[in-house]
Parts: C-alpha cells; sequence; structure tokens
C-alpha cells in the first residue's frame, strides 16, 4: 500500500504539506502594525498607514498595495496624513475606505483624526468625505449588504464607546445606529454572506471578552450570537470564500498573545477551531483574497500591541483541517518508505 492509499484508508491528509496552512510571501518593505487592510475589487489588496516601530512617533502615510498574480508590493498614493490603529474597508465599487484612527499631531488635530478617505485604485487617487463624527479608534468596519459602511464601538482619552455609526456612500453622510450591547474596542468585525456583519471578542466594558454579535441593516438590532472559544482582542478577522468567517491570532484575555485560528459557521452558529498559525500574532492585518485564502501583514509576533512589528506576511488556508490521530501513523510509515 503506498502512502496516499495508506492515508485514504486512514482518513486522514494524503501529504505531510496537506496540513500545512500558511505559505510564505512577499515581506511587507518596512515593518507595520496597527495598519488598515482590504481586497480591493480588482483583486489586489491594499495597505494603508500603521506604525513602523509600535509608537506614535512612527505613524507612517505610507500606501502599499500587493498583487496576488506577481507576489509583490507597489507604493501607492499616499495618505493626507499618517494614520495608525484606523479601520478599512473595500466598497461595493471597488474602492476602499479609511476611517478613525489616530493621527499626527496637526493644529486643529481633531480636523485631521475625523478624516475619512476613499481611495480609487483605477486613478491611484484619495479623496475625503464627510469627517467621521468623533474623534476615535480601535473601532470595528466594515462594508454591509446594502453598501454601507458600519463602523462600531472604539476608544478615545481613555474611554471606550458603544456607538454605532453608517456612512452613506450615496448621500456620503454618517447616521446613527443602535448601539452595541456595552461598550466594546479592539474587537473584530466582517460582513457575512447575507448582508449582515458579525462583531467578535474585544474588550467589552474593560474586560477581555468573547462575546459575538450579529447586526442586521434591514432591522438595525443586535442579535447575540454563540461566543468564540476564548477571549480575543487585537486580532484578525474576514469572512472566507464558504462563508464562515476566520478569526487569527489576538492575546486571549490579559495574558499572552495567541496563534490560535477559529472559524465560525453563520448557517450553524457554531465555532471550530482551526489549524493554528506559525507564530503568535496581534495589530496585524488580515482580509480574504478573491481564491478564498486569507493574507495576514505585518503585526506583532510578540506579546505587545505596539512593540516589535514585523514585516512578514503569510497566505492562510483555512479550507484544510486539523490532522486526525491517525497522522502520526501516516508520517512513521512515510519516514519509513
Amino acid at each position: 500500500m503506498d502512502a496516499v492509499a495508506y492515508a485514504l484508508a486512514a482518513g486522514i491528509p494524503a501529504t505531510i504539506s496537506s496540513v500545512n496552512v500558511e505559505t510564505t510571501k512577499a515581506s511587507l518593505p518596512t515593518n507595520l502594525a496597527n495598519h488598515g487592510q482590504s481586497t480591493l475589487g480588482d483583486g489586489t489588496v491594499l495597505v494603508t498607514g500603521g506604525s513602523t516601530t509600535g509608537s506614535d512617533s512612527q505613524r507612517t502615510d505610507i500606501v502599499r498595495s500587493w498583487s496576488p498574480t506577481t507576489n509583490s508590493w507597489t507604493q501607492k498614493s499616499s495618505l493626507i496624513t499618517p494614520r495608525w490603529r484606523h479601520r478599512q474597508s473595500t466598497l461595493a465599487d471597488g474602492t476602499a475606505l479609511v476611517a478613525a484612527g489616530e493621527t499626527s499631531g496637526q493644529i486643529p488635530a481633531y480636523y485631521y483624526r475625523r478624516y475619512v478617505q476613499q481611495y480609487n485604485p483605477t486613478t491611484n487617487v484619495w479623496s475625503n468625505k464627510a469627517q467621521f463624527p468623533q474623534d476615535i479608534y480601535w473601532t470595528g468596519q466594515s462594508t454591509l449588504g446594502d453598501g454601507t459602511v458600519l463602523v462600531t464601538g472604539g476608544y478615545w482619552t481613555g474611554t471606550s464607546y458603544n456607538t454605532v455609526r453608517s456612512w452613506s456612500p450615496t448621500t456620503n453622510s454618517w447616521t446613527t445606529k443602535a448601539s452595541l450591547n456595552g461598550t466594546r474596542r479592539q474587537h473584530g468585525q466582517s460582513t457575512l454572506a447575507d448582508g449582515t456583519a458579525l462583531v467578535t471578542g474585544g474588550w467589552i466594558s474593560n474586560q477581555p471578552s468573547s462575546d459575538v454579535r450579529s447586526y442586521d441593516p434591514s432591522t438595525n438590532a443586535w442579535t447575540q450570537k454563540t461566543s468564540m472559544p476564548a477571549t480575543a482582542h487585537g486580532h484578525g478577522q474576514s469572512t472566507v470564500g464558504d462563508g464562515t468567517v476566520l478569526t487569527t491570532g489576538g492575546p486571549t484575555g490579559t495574558g499572552y498573545v495567541s496563534a490560535a485560528c477559529y472559524s465560525y459557521d453563520p448557517a450553524t452558529n457554531t465555532w471550530t477551531t482551526k489549524i493554528a498559525l506559525s507564530n503568535v500574532r496581534i495589530a496585524h492585518g488580515q482580509s480574504t483574497l478573491g481564491d478564498g485564502t486569507v493574507l495576514l501583514t505585518g503585526g506583532s509576533y510578540t506579546n505587545s500591541a505596539t512593540g516589535n512589528p514585523t514585516s512578514g506576511v503569510q497566505q492562510y488556508d483555512p479550507g484544510l483541517e486539523l490532522p486526525t490521530p491517525g497522522r502520526a501513523a501516516l508520517l512513521g510509515y512515510l519516514a519509513a518508505n
């Protein structure tokens, strides 16, 4: 019996490489954390701002685009001001919207912090949009099925918020929506296939949380969902090709940063543990590519959301499952044959 037949008979992966969920891609040109990221309509990945050292003084306005075809980075038109801890999502027309975050200390500072910018990849041009109603960072953000952009929670000068706002690309205006169940920051957020938004983890009322909520824009209402398997904040999150939601990394409570990956199935309202990352990771960028895999960029491989950013880029395949107990037997067979 050959290795493949042995594996099939045992009901386990046929090759050792089939359980390698990460592929290393071209590194960012610089170390980066707390940046914005989304996959654009043309299939490229746009990375905006962030900090090169993890400190306020090293915020950047640099914008780069990664091509899955050439596995290369290209510098694009800069943000209007250095920005980090902001959020970013791709609109229905394939452009990107950047909102909230911390910016450099121009006068008046709030004028720049509240800037909302839209990026057009066809023209490589940024345009200003209606300013965000308040100073805030560490929000959640995603583009909903109706085309509006939902921004949730956030933090500013020692205060967390439960506020929720929606931006309309049609009217270029912000509208207040139903609040979160508690103040929340550093949470994950992505839009599901049905056009609703899923918010996961974060700090709720200054406590690390595993709480999960779903927002329906048609009813302007929040619904509680099954909690994450562990508390998490500063983690990555994106909805993948099969409609499930992948979360990656982030600290589990107030302790060490995790490499854990979890998948949420909205059809069954259940969580599944996936193969862990090769490194712990926090404050990284994450977005789903056209082939359903996920690109992770930058962040920190240490137990700090601000210290020691990395330039590492990995492509994660969420379709690969955890190896079965029989994998050890397969490895032994391959070693002997």
